[in-house]
């Protein structure tokens, strides 16, 4: 559900392009390698198969339990990195009723603290 407001807090520049959110990495890591799906999503972006496949590399190797053992600071660092964002994928995370109860801020602290973490 989109929402307008009167006077936005931002200014776009540029024309704007609708973004197709299939590239997002994330759906791209869902991906079985080498299957139809796959095969025929890298034909039309030859240039991303390179970073899902270190992508997926990497997920596998960190999903290596032993891994976790041998190297407890990346192993960490993997879940602290990727661990919250599974969580956010999952199906009664985005769906379902917006919440009534609304949050006051201020939008300008809001963006300072949205860049600061980026």
């Amino acid at each position: 559900m989109s929402h307008e407001v009167e006077n936005p807090t931002y200014k776009a520049v540029g024309p704007l392009e609708r973004f197709d959110e299939r590239d997002s990495v994330f759906a791209r890591e869902r991906l079985t390698p080498d299957s139809p799906e796959e095969r025929a999503y890298h034909a039309l972006h030859p240039d991303l198969e390179e970073v899902d496949r270190r992508l997926a590399a990497f997920i596998e190797r960190k999903a290596d339990t032993q891994s976790h053992h041998e190297n407890w600071m990346g192993a960490a660092f993997y879940n602290a990195t990727f661990g919250p964002i599974a969580a956010l994928a999952q199906p009664d995370m985005v769906d379902g009723p917006v919440s009534p109860q609304k949050v006051e801020a201020d939008p300008a602290g809001m963006a300072r603290r949205v860049k600061g973490l980026a």
